[in-house]
C-alpha cells in the first residue's frame, strides 16, 4: 500500500451512508437475485423454509435499559472496589452513584461488577444490591459526552507534555478535564469527534430499525392471536358439501381404531 491507494486519503463516504447502501445491497439486491447455489433467490428459499417447517420462535429479549447496560463493556477485572467518599474507579476515573448506594456500610469496601459507556466517559454503572446503579464521574461537566477514544488521545497528549517538563506521568480526572476544555484539545480531538458522531448516527439508525421491527412483530403476534380466538369462537352455520373420492378412502388399522 502506498499514498496512491491508501484508503485514509481517498475515503469520501460517511459511515451512515455506507451503512444505508450496504443494507440495500444485502436485503434488496442480493436477497432478491437468483443465487447460483440455490437456483433461486435467498428470499424465496427462506420463505419456502418457513412454509415447510414454520417459524421457530426463541426467547425474546426486551431492548430495555437493563439489556443495554449488559451490552456495555467492562474492565479486564470486571469489578471495582467501592472506596469510601470516592466511589468505584474505572479506567483511572472515579465514579459515584447518583443515589446513596455507595453510602451503605455493607457496600463500602466490597467489589461490585461494573460497566462503562465507551461513548460517554462521564457515565458508568455499578451492580449494587441486585440492581444496576448509574454513576457519574469526577468533573462530570467536562467529561460527559466524550468518548473513550477521545480520552485516550487526550491522555497521550498529556503524557507527552509532562515528559517535556520532566514530570512524573500520572494522569488524573482533573488533568483530563482541564485539557478537554482547552483550545488545543479542540484541534487534536476534532477528527475523532467527527468519527464518533458518524458512529452515533449509525447506532441511532440501527436502534430505530430494531424498535420498528419489534413493534411490527408484536402487531403480527396480536393479529394472529385475535384471528385464532375468532376462529375458535366462530361456529359453522351449516355443513359445506365436500367431494369424496371412494378410491382414496383407506381403511383404519386396528391400532387407529383404539
Amino acid at each position: 500500500m502506498n499514498k496512491t491507494n491508501n484508503p485514509k486519503a481517498q475515503a469520501v463516504w460517511t459511515l451512515p451512508e455506507i451503512y444505508e447502501y450496504f443494507c440495500e445491497y444485502i436485503y434488496v439486491i442480493y436477497d432478491q437475485r437468483e443465487h447460483p447455489a440455490l437456483g433461486q433467490s435467498p428470499c424465496v428459499a427462506f420463505e419456502k423454509g418457513l412454509t415447510q417447517s414454520g417459524m421457530h420462535f426463541g426467547q425474546r429479549i426486551v431492548n430495555d435499559e437493563n439489556f443495554q447496560i449488559f451490552t456495555l463493556p467492562s474492565t479486564p477485572k470486571g469489578s471495582a472496589k467501592v472506596v469510601p467518599k470516592l466511589g468505584v474507579k474505572v479506567n483511572h476515573i472515579y465514579y459515584w452513584s447518583i443515589d446513596d448506594s455507595f453510602l451503605h456500610p455493607e457496600v463500602e469496601g466490597t467489589q461490585v461488577p461494573i460497566r462503562y459507556d465507551p461513548w460517554d466517559v462521564g457515565t458508568a454503572y455499578a451492580y449494587v444490591k441486585n440492581a444496576w446503579v448509574r454513576c457519574i464521574s469526577q468533573h462530570y461537566s467536562s467529561l460527559q459526552g466524550h468518548s473513550q477514544r477521545e480520552i485516550r488521545l487526550a491522555s497521550i497528549e498529556i503524557r507527552q507534555q509532562k515528559k517535556q517538563y520532566n514530570q512524573k506521568v500520572t494522569i488524573k480526572a482533573k488533568d483530563l478535564a482541564q485539557y478537554l476544555e482547552s483550545a488545543e484539545a479542540q484541534e487534536t480531538l476534532q477528527i475523532q469527534r467527527l468519527r464518533d458522531f458518524a458512529a452515533t448516527g449509525v447506532r441511532q439508525i440501527v436502534s430505530s430499525k430494531i424498535v420498528k421491527q419489534a413493534q411490527s412483530v408484536v402487531k403480527e403476534d396480536l393479529a394472529d392471536i385475535k384471528n385464532n380466538v375468532t376462529e375458535e369462537l366462530r361456529l359453522p352455520n351449516k355443513l359445506e358439501p365436500q367431494e369424496i373420492n371412494p378410491r382414496r378412502i383407506q381403511p383404519y388399522s386396528q391400532q387407529e381404531l383404539w
